[in-house]
């Protein structure tokens, strides 16, 4: 189990409030992107300090 799913499970919460109490106790510059497994059509995404560029394109994604 990694860290997210350990405080979305522990806290009974929904995933997007499970990364806002991860990334709290993160330091530094990031950016994540989390797929849910049960909401295959959603992309939780944040970052801090460094951009983040989300894309689709005729054949590409990025």
């Amino acid at each position: 189990m990694n860290f997210i799913e350990e405080i979305k499970k522990n806290n009974d919460c929904s995933l997007e409030e499970a990364v806002r109490v991860a990334l709290k106790r993160v330091t530094g510059a990031y950016v994540i992107l989390l797929l849910d497994e049960d909401n295959p059509d959603t992309i939780i995404a944040a970052r801090k300090g460094s951009p983040l560029v989300i894309g689709v394109g005729k054949g590409e994604h990025f």
